[in-house]
């Protein structure tokens, strides 16, 4: 009785698409851990552990966008590209011809170039 009680708090705590599944298929427990392991865990108080966070929603949206096709590359982006300050140097102003980037933000990425060297914008990133 204890262990069909659990069942069903975990069925009550499925999203509704999943709880349609296990009902129209009616499947026990332990084939639904098989199927779906990972959710499983969860609901018996399993939780996986996150390593990272994302605290701007700005740049978790851009590292969303990172990986779909038509993605286009940013200032940062090509500045990690880079080797050294002088490269990075043309990449800001280069940009800032285009109008791609703010003057004022130019000269954000300039200061910041210069006090803290070109991997202040993250590891070096290899041209696909």
């Amino acid at each position: 009785m204890q262990r069909r009680l659990q069942g069903l708090r975990c069925l009550l705590s499925l999203p509704l698409p999943l709880v349609i599944v296990w009902l129209e298929m009616r499947i026990s427990w332990s084939d639904f851990k098989k199927m779906f392991p990972h959710l499983a865990k969860e609901l018996e108080g399993e939780w996986m552990q996150i390593e990272a966070v994302r605290t701007d929603s700005l740049e978790a949206e851009k590292a969303y966008r990172d990986g779909l096709e038509g993605y286009d590359p940013t200032v940062i982006d090509f500045l990690r590209r880079c080797d050294t300050e002088e490269q990075g140097l043309e990449i800001i102003d280069y940009m800032k011809e285009r109008k791609e980037i703010s003057e004022k933000y130019a000269t954000e990425l300039k200061v910041q170039l210069l006090r803290n060297g070109i991997r202040s914008f993250g590891p070096k990133r290899e041209s696909y």
